[in-house]
């Protein structure tokens, strides 16, 4: 006889010191405490106390985060349970979700990250969804996990729902600013030494306008003649006007297809567009030519008067600058990573941000108008000088480049997206038949778990409808139907559960293990009170005796330990495995003491003897040794007479049995002769008497089996014998 016993207990009895042993850290979001089973701790809060092999079992809820989070070297961070149902697992989508609000953004490039990792190795993200709502500032980049330079990761049955990234920043036009060109001075009238016959000066040539427009020419000199009326032969000639400055060119509009975002590392980096040229300014006019002059004749400075200057060349436009571009939108951005596990993710994208528009140029200014000429006559003559020429129009500037559109990747490896067919060789991507992150979670049966924890111990799933389970052959019980099962499982380890055809990847948890307890085999002693026990050693954990009765245990905590004070029959004894982590694992070991018994039976029989199932027909002494109740040898010896009488004994001979065989009634044939004081008795074959018989001569023997009988017939002290058959 041999009981096995699961004893379950509440995990808070494995609580030391106010800390969760067990490397188990349980989370929620109203935790104030230090993450122990009746005392949940903040994700804030875990997450400082979390050391490397630690699970944070996390409430189903909404967590909202202000920073990122930062994993950890060897931690596990794990979605689904509910504290309102004993920590029970829940296949339910969303129902674990880090939601990372836009506060505390990264700057230089711009980016907002929910959870980042730098040079870790051996973490694991199960059963969470990771939020993140829209940028609401321009050309930030959304990442659900940043990964550098990490190892031996896993991520596993999450979602992912980012936002669109921030559009890129529209270029403007600029206030017309552009250089211009200056211009030239008018020419002076002719020298008074030279008389009659004096040439006026010609104008200067106007200077080029910023980006290099070649400024107007200045007017040529009048030329001067003699006195005539005036002194001279005739009056004085006006001077040439300058000529009009060259308008400046027109900026260069820069491409208006904006670039091609490509991946960048560490982090995304929008491409920079180029912002449209300046337009030249316009060249300054030529300066007016002098008029002719004399000092010879009657009036001595006739004509003296100088050309105008040329007008100054109008403002080259600027150029329009470039629209910025956009950030980007990733579920997960893997750079430098050596190797890790992604499985059953599911990742939804907001679509990919606008870039910027590209400004227009401003358009030149216009030039400025020439010098007026100067009026020098003298005794009646209205002769000038030339006029300045116009300064050239200023050109317009160029249109900026658009910005470049933002990025939208659901996985980036190293710069690039990995394939349907083909994962990049630092990961492990399990991909879909459509799209290698899209799995189809939401339409997935939810089934929920309880009792995930240690090897042995009884694993509860329960779902809402009766289908097929298949938990793989490291259970006790791997093909089941129903809505409620229960299995265990016989070593630590993570392991898939499939329900309705359906995956669950990684979902069953199962980090310890205890030694299961066996009492060892019953025992069976005799003549003696004391015995060796013989359960099993308990490795890593402890283990204790615990007697149901009178006896006493030499040392409770041997598992190999004497026995002592044993009562008759059953005596039991209990072997208690006591893990750290694990439910308590008892068995019950029966040791049964008995003592050794000796009879002696001394019997006369008729013709032979019988004694479990032995037949003598011999007078002698015969031993037997059998098993007694108790199971101990018990030795039987048998002294026995036989006393074989044939069919009659003659003492009476005038008495008989008819019929012989018989079946019904037997007569006894000569009774009738006695008289008085005569007994009957009825014996079996066996020599043990049936009933005594009041005198008469018929007998009923119906009742009797088919047999060997014996009458025995007494009569004044004189004794006989007379067998028959019944038939």
């Amino acid at each position: 006889m041999k009981k096995q016993i699961l004893l379950l207990f509440f995990l808070s009895l494995i609580i030391n010191d106010g800390l969760s042993q067990c490397n188990v850290i349980y989370v929620t979001n109203s935790g104030t405490g230090d993450g122990s089973l009746n005392n949940p701790a903040s994700l804030d809060s875990a997450l400082s106390l979390a050391v490397s092999g630690d699970v944070l079992k996390l409430d189903t809820g909404i967590y909202s985060l202000d920073n990122s989070l930062q994993l950890k070297d060897s931690i596990t961070i794990e979605g689904g349970y509910k504290s309102g149902s004993n920590w029970e697992k829940s296949s339910l989508l969303g129902a674990t979700s880090l939601r990372r609000n836009l506060l505390n953004p990264q700057i230089q490039p711009n980016r907002v990250i929910a959870i980042e990792g730098f040079n870790l190795n051996k973490f694991r993200l199960q059963d969470l969804t990771i939020e993140m709502q829209g940028a609401i500032t321009p050309e930030q980049s959304l990442y659900g996990i940043h990964l550098d330079s990490c190892s031996n990761y896993d991520i596993v049955r999450c979602r992912f729902n980012i936002g669109m990234a921030g559009a890129g920043i529209d270029g403007f036009s600029a206030p017309g600013l552009g250089g211009a060109g200056l211009g030239g001075q008018g020419g002076s009238g002719g020298a008074s030494n030279q008389g009659c016959n004096a040439n006026g000066g010609n104008g200067a040539n106007g200077l080029p306008g910023a980006g290099g427009t070649p400024g107007g020419s200045g007017g040529a000199g009048a030329n001067g003649q003699g006195c005539n009326i005036f002194g001279c032969n005739a009056g004085p000639e006006n001077g040439n006007g300058g000529s009009v400055g060259n308008s400046g060119a027109n900026g260069v509009s820069a491409s208006q297809t904006p670039p091609t975002a490509t991946i960048t590392f560490p982090y995304f980096i929008p491409p920079v567009s180029a912002n449209g040229g300046d337009g030249n300014g316009g060249g300054g006019g030529g300066g007016g030519g002098g008029m002719s002059k004399g000092t010879d004749c009657t009036c001595s400075y006739f004509g003296s008067g100088n050309g105008g200057n040329g007008g100054n060349g109008g403002n080259g436009g600027l150029g329009g600058t470039a629209g910025t571009g956009a950030g980007g939108s990733f579920g997960i951005y893997l750079y430098r990573n050596i190797s890790g596990n992604i499985v059953d993710v599911y990742i939804d994208l907001n679509g990919a941000a606008q870039g910027g528009l590209g400004g227009n140029g401003q358009p030149g200014s216009i030039g400025s108008s020439g010098g007026a000429s100067q009026n020098a006559g003298c005794g009646g003559s209205s002769a000038n000088s030339g006029t300045g020429g116009n300064g050239g129009d200023g050109g317009n500037g160029g249109n900026g480049q658009p910005g470049a559109n933002g990025l939208n990747e659901k996985i980036v490896i190293d710069g690039n997206p990995p394939s349907m067919t083909q994962a990049d060789s630092s990961i492990s991507l399990v991909l879909g038949s459509n799209n290698p992150v899209d799995f189809e979670l939401a339409s997935q049966p939810v089934i929920n778990v309880s009792n995930v924890f240690c090897a042995f111990q009884d694993v509860m799933f329960y779902s809402d409808s009766i289908k097929t389970w298949d938990f793989g052959a490291s259970s006790n019980n791997q093909i089941q139907n129903g809505a409620s099962v229960t299995v265990q499982y016989t070593n630590t380890s993570r392991y898939d559960v499939f329900y309705a055809l359906t995956n669950y990847s990684g979902f069953v948890n199962i980090p310890f293990t205890t030694t299961q307890s066996d009492a060892g085999l019953d025992q069976l002693i005799c003549d003696t009170l004391e015995a060796d026990l013989n359960g099993n050693v308990a490795l890593n954990d402890f283990g204790v005796w615990t007697s149901l009765g009178a006896s006493s245990v030499d040392d409770s905590s041997l598992n190999s330990s004497t026995v002592s004070g044993l009562s008759i029959g059953d005596n039991l004894f209990v072997w208690t495995i006591t893990s750290a982590c694990c439910p308590v694992s008892s068995d019950t070991v029966n040791i049964k003491m008995g003592n050794t018994t000796n009879v002696t039976i001394s019997d006369t029989a008729l013709d032979s003897y019988s004694l479990n199932g032995q037949n003598y027909t011999q007078t002698g002494t015969y031993i037997q040794t059998l098993t007694n109740s108790l199971g101990c040898d018990s030795t039987i010896t048998l002294e026995l007479v036989v006393n074989y009488t044939g069919l009659d004994d003659n003492q009476n001979t005038h008495i008989s049995v008819f019929p012989n065989p018989a079946e019904d009634m037997i007569f006894l044939l000569g009774l009738e002769d006695l008289e008085g004081g005569v007994k009957i008795k009825l014996f079996d074959f066996k020599g043990s008497t049936i009933k005594e018989i009041k005198q008469k001569q018929s007998i009923d023997i119906s009742f009797l089996s088919k047999g060997l009988y014996y009458f025995e017939i007494e009569y004044e002290k004189q004794r006989s014998i007379h067998r028959f058959i019944k038939k």
